[in-house]
C-alpha cells in the first residue's frame, strides 16, 4: 500500500520472495498428510468417443471442469507453435480477446484480484443478522467499513480532518498552506517524533526485525525511506516522465486543498513550492541504495550501537545529531524509553545511505530560512500523501489518477468503486477481522486439508531434488533438507483467529472508532506503530498468528525467507489456480507451481543464505557455494537475453531470486504430481477435460502452468516495471522455465534445439 510511509522489512523482503510481487499455522494444522491418507476428489465424469482413438475417453463433467476448460481453450492460439513460443501459444487469444483501453494492465492473476475484492466488499454490507453473528472485532470492522463508504460518498469534499490531523502535527502548519508562513516555529525534530508516531517518516525508517543471529529476538533496522521512483527508475530513460507525473499530482493535490480550504496562493507560488518538494526527493532517492543494491540481505547483518552509529554517520545535521535521543523518544511512546541508550543495537541498512542523507539536511539548514520551508514542505506533503485515500472521493480521486498514471494502479480511476477502496483500506488495518468473516462466507472447510496434501506433496518434490542435486556435497545438502524440514507453513487461514472469538476480540480491544474516517484510520495505525515498538522487547514465537497478521484476502503468496515459512492465502486457492472440482494435474500446475515457487525461494540467493535455524550465515561448503554461484550465473546470463523490441531487456542481476523460484518451481510441482500424488492414487489415470481429450496430463499440467500469466501490460508500465520488478514480465514467466525443463520438450515433442527445448538448459534446482 502506498498509503501510509510505514517501513516493513518484512513486507519487503516478501515482496522480493513473493509469486506477484501472516500468519504460520500451529503444530496440528502443519501435520504433514502422508501418501497413504488420500484427500477424497469426487469428479462426476462422462465417456466419450474420439475420432482415431478406438478407446473411449473418460471426461471431466463438474462445473469446475468445464468452466476452467473454457476458460483455457479461449485463450489458446492454435496456430502458434507451443516448441516457438509457449507463452503465445497458451495466451495469445486471450490477450487479443481483453485490449487494455485505458487499463495498464490486464490479465489473469488481476482478474481473480478483482474477484476477492468483491469478495470482500459484499461481505462487508450489513446485514440484519451482524450484531447476532458477528464478534465484537468483526462488528468494528463492519462500522469502519461503512464509515469509509459514507465518506468517499459524501457529496462535498471535506479537507478539515487532514488539516487538523496536520495542525496538531506541525504547529508551524504546513507552508504549502500558509502564504506566511513561520519558520521560526518549525521544530524539525518535534515534527519528524509526531509523524513517526502514524507511521509516517519522511528521510529514513524504522522497524523492528527478527535478529538474524539469534531469532529469538528483534533488533532495530532503519531504512532508506521510501521515495517516488527508485533510483535506478530516476536514471533511467522514463526517469523525467515519471518526475512530470509526480509533479502534476504535488501541484494538483495542493491546489485542491488550497481551493477546499479557502486559501489563496497563486499558481506560480505554488509550483514552485511542488518544485522544491520533488527535488528533495530526487535527492533522497539518489542518495540511496539501488534496486540490485537491495538484494544484499547480508546487510542485515551489520550491527552496530546505536551511539557508533551516531558518532561515525550522524553528525552533520542538527536533527541527526539528535538521532539517539530521537530513537528513545520514538519508542516511548511504547513504554520502552528505558530500552534505548547509546549501547542499544541497531541495524543501519547500510550506514553510508544515513551519512548522504545527513549531509542532505545539513545542506538544506545551511540555507537558513529557505532550507527550513524547503524541508517543512516536503514533511508536510509526505503527511498530505500519506492521508489523501482516507479522504472524501475528490481527494482519493487526485491520488489514485496518479498511481494510474505512472503504472501503478491497473485500472482507470473511474472504474475504482469507492466499496473496493474502503474494502483495501480496511484490510490494511484490521487485516484478522476481515480474515474471519472471509473464511466463514468463502473457505469451504476441506481447502486447508487438500491444499495441505498439496503442499506435502510439492515439499517432497523439492526434497527429491536436493538429493539428486549431485553438485552439492554430503554436508550441505543434509542442511538443506533439515531447512526444508523445519519450513513452516500457513496454508489458507489460521483457525487459531477463526475459532477463537476472544483472543480476536482482545487483538482489536483498543480501536476506536473516530468522528471521521480518517480519525480511525489514524487511531488504529498508531496503534499498530506502537505495538510494532513493543517488539523490542518480546521473544519471538515460531508460529505466532497474532504478532504478524496476514490478509488472506489477497490474491497472493510468498515465502518469508527470516522465518523459513512459505504462505498460501486463502484468496488464491481459487480457480484458475486452484478448484477441488477439476483433475489434480491442473492444481499442480497450477497452485502446486506457486507452492514450488515459495519453496524455492528457501534455497534462492537471498534464502539460501539462512540456515535450517534461521541463522543467516555461511552454511555452504567453499566448494558447494561456488558451483551454486556459477548455476546462478547461468540464470543471470540467459534471462538478461531475453528481450523484447519495444520494452527492453530483462535485468538478470534483479530478477535472478524470482528466476531460481520459477525454475525450481515449476519443477518440484511436476515431480509432486508425477512421483508423488500418483502415489496416493494408486497410478489411475485422471480424466480429461472437455475439449482436450487429445492432450496428455503432462501437456495439461504445463498448460495450467503457463495460462496463470496470460495477459498484457501497457508499454509505460512495462517500462517500470523492468527497472523496479524483481519478478520476470509474464511471456518470460512462463517460457524461461518451460524451455529450461526436460520434461516440457518431452510433453510436446519439442525438436532439440527449439526456442523451446534449447539445447542449453540452465538450473540450480
Amino acid at each position: 500500500m502506498m498509503a501510509q510511509r510505514h517501513f516493513d522489512l518484512k513486507q519487503w523482503l516478501v515482496i522480493l520472495s513473493g509469486f506477484f510481487a501472516v500468519q504460520p499455522l500451529c503444530e496440528a494444522q502443519r501435520t504433514d498428510i502422508g501418501v497413504s491418507t488420500p484427500v477424497p476428489l469426487n469428479l462426476s465424469t462422462t465417456v466419450v468417443s474420439v475420432p482415431g482413438n478406438s478407446t473411449p475417453v473418460e471426461v471431466c463433467t463438474t462445473e469446475g471442469c468445464i468452466a476452467i476448460a473454457d476458460q483455457i481453450l479461449s485463450g489458446m492460439n492454435f496456430s502458434a507453435d507451443p516448441c516457438d513460443d509457449f507463452f503465445a501459444f497458451a495466451c495469445d487469444n486471450y490477450i487479443a480477446k481483453h485490449p487494455l483501453g485505458n487499463r495498464k494492465q490486464f490479465n489473469v492473476i488481476g482478474e481473480l484480484r478483482a474477484q476477492a475484492e468483491q469478495q470482500v466488499t459484499d461481505m462487508m454490507e450489513p446485514n440484519a443478522n451482524d450484531t447476532m453473528t458477528l464478534s465484537d472485532a468483526e462488528l468494528k470492522a463492519k462500522r469502519i467499513y461503512a464509515q469509509c463508504m459514507q465518506n468517499r460518498l459524501a457529496k462535498k469534499p471535506d479537507v478539515e480532518p487532514l488539516l487538523r490531523f496536520m495542525n496538531a502535527i506541525m504547529l508551524s502548519g504546513w507552508p504549502m498552506l500558509k502564504p506566511s508562513w513561520d519558520s521560526s516555529s518549525f521544530n524539525l525534530y518535534n515534527v519528524l517524533l509526531n509523524m513517526s508516531s502514524f507511521g509516517v517518516q519522511p528521510f529514513f525508517i524504522t522497524e523492528l526485525v527478527q535478529d538474524v543471529g539469534d531469532p529469538t529476538h528483534n533488533l532495530i533496522t532503519f531504512g532508506q525511506p521510501t521515495t517516488f521512483a527508485s533510483k535506478d527508475t530516476l536514471q533511467s530513460d522514463i526517469g523525467q516522465q515519471v518526475t512530470v507525473s509526480y509533479f502534476e499530482y504535488v501541484v494538483g493535490a495542493t491546489r485542491l486543498l488550497l481551493k477546499q480550504s479557502g486559501v489563496n496562493r497563486s499558481v506560480s507560488a505554488v509550483m514552485n513550492d511542488a518544485m522544491d518538494i520533488v527535488d528533495l526527493e530526487i535527492d533522497l532517492a539518489m542518495a540511496g541504495l539501488g534496486d540490485v543494491e537491495q538484494r544484499d540481505i547480508t546487510m542485515l547483518k551489520d550491527k552496530m550501537s546505536l551511539g557508533m552509529f551516531q558518532n561515525n554517520f550522524l553528525n552533520q545535521s542538527s536533527f541527526f545529531r539528535q538521532f539517539t535521543s530521537f530513537t528513545r523518544d520514538l519508542f516511548t511512546l511504547a513504554i520502552l524509553s528505558n530500552e534505548i541508550d547509546r549501547n542499544t543495537t541497531v541495524v543501519p541498512m547500510t550506514a553510508e545511505v544515513f551519512r548522504r542523507i545527513d549531509g542532505l539536511l545539513a545542506s538544506l539548514e545551511s540555507l537558513g530560512d529557505v532550507g527550513r520551508r524547503r524541508i517543512a514542505n516536503y514533511v508536510g506533503w509526505q503527511l498530505v500523501n500519506a492521508n489523501l485515500a482516507y479522504l472524501t472521493k475528490d481527494f482519493a480521486i487526485v491520488r489514485q489518477e496518479y498511481l494510474s498514471k505512472i503504472g501503478m494502479s491497473a485500472s482507470d480511476p473511474k472504474d475504482d468503486t469507492a466499496a473496493v477502496e474502503c474494502g483495501k483500506s480496511l484490510r490494511q488495518v484490521m487485516p484478522l477481522a476481515v480474515a474471519s468473516i472471509y473464511v466463514r462466507n468463502f473457505v469451504p472447510p476441506d481447502l486447508q486439508p487438500k491444499a495441505a496434501m498439496m503442499i506435502t506433496d510439492v515439499k517432497a518434490g523439492f526434497g527429491q531434488m536436493l538429493r539428486t542435486a549431485n553438485w552439492m556435497d554430503d554436508a550441505t545438502t543434509t542442511t538443506a533438507l533439515q531447512k526444508l524440514q523445519n519450513m513452516l507453513v500457513f496454508a489458507a487461514n489460521s483457525k487459531e483467529i477463526t475459532d477463537n472469538a476472544t483472543a480476536l476480540n482482545r487483538e482489536y480491544s483498543e480501536v476506536k472508532i473516530g468522528d471521521t474516517f480518517l480519525d480511525t484510520m489514524q487511531i488504529i495505525i498508531r496503534l499498530k506503530v506502537t505495538k510494532n515498538l513493543r517488539k523490542l522487547t518480546q521473544m519471538n514465537v515460531r508460529p505466532d498468528p497474532y504478532n504478524d497478521a496476514y490478509d488472506i484476502t489477497t490474491v497472493n503468496a510468498y515465502n518469508e525467507p527470516i522465518e523459513n515459512q512459505i504462505v498460501i492465502l486463502a484468496a488464491i486457492l481459487q480457480s484458475p489456480f486452484y478448484d477441488s472440482q477439476v483433475p489434480q494435474y491442473m492444481n499442480y500446475g497450477g497452485i502446486g507451481f506457486v507452492i514450488g515457487h515459495e519453496i524455492s525461494h528457501g534455497f534462492d540467493d537471498q534464502g539460501s543464505r539462512f540456515d535450517a535455524n534461521q541463522l543467516l550465515r555461511d552454511w555452504w561448503t567453499d566448494t558447494t557455494r561456488e558451483l551454486y554461484d556459477n548455476k546462478k550465473g547461468g540464470f543471470v546470463k540467459q534471462y538478461s537475453s531475453f528481450c523484447t523490441e519495444e520494452v527492453g531487456c530483462l535485468n538478470g542481476r534483479l530478477t535472478l531470486g524470482e528466476n531460481i523460484a520459477d525454475n525450481g518451481g515449476i519443477k518440484a510441482a511436476y515431480k509432486a504430481y508425477f512421483d508423488f500424488f500418483k502415489l496416493r492414487v494408486k497410478g489411475e489415470p485422471e480424466v480429461s477435460l472437455p475439449g482436450f481429450t487429445d492432450f496428455s496430463p503432462e501437456q495439461m499440467f504445463f498448460l495450467s502452468a503457463g495460462h496463470l500469466w496470460c495477459g498484457s501490460t501497457s508499454l509505460e508500465k512495462a517500462q517500470l516495471l523492468l527497472l523496479t520488478d524483481p519478478h520476470s514480465s509474464a511471456r518470460f514467466r512462463v517460457n524461461g522455465p518451460l524451455s529450461n525443463s526436460p520434461e516440457f520438450g518431452q510433453a510436446y515433442k519439442c525438436p532439440l534445439g527449439s526456442k523451446m527445448n534449447p539445447t542449453q538448459k540452465f538450473s540450480v534446482w
